[in-house]
């Protein structure tokens, strides 16, 4: 298997402070599962290659989980400019992180990927 072989997915996880974003890439990428995490105070990366079987393709998950909280948007828009997927999470116990996401929507669509904007 040779790079071109690959597709690229770029994935960009954004929401409020501690909504569970952390959670579920590790979940997706190790198959585990923490209570105890720190805040992710700044944009980490990880990926993971899976083979689409159906598709007899491989697919490269590039997964960005962004700082949480509306202070850092515009850190934000550095990585989810070029995304394929952007995930928007909150917390269901938490209205104000739902109603926050408001203003991440109005961002990615003046400032996203064209065709993801919409």
């Amino acid at each position: 298997m040779s790079e071109e072989d690959i597709l690229n997915c770029k994935i960009v996880l954004l929401g409020t402070s501690a909504p569970g974003k952390t959670c579920i890439i590790n979940r997706f990428v190790n198959n585990s599962f923490s209570y105890n995490l720190t805040a992710t105070t700044g944009a980490s990366f990880t990926s993971k290659t899976i083979f689409m079987k159906d598709e007899n393709q491989y697919i490269k998950f590039e997964i960005w989980d962004m700082p949480s909280g509306l202070k850092y948007l515009p850190l934000a828009k550095i990585f989810y400019k070029n995304a394929e997927v952007i995930i928007l999470v909150y917390r269901i116990t938490d209205r104000r992180s739902f109603d926050e996401l408001k203003y991440y929507v109005k961002d990615i669509k003046e400032n996203g990927k064209s065709d993801a904007s919409k």
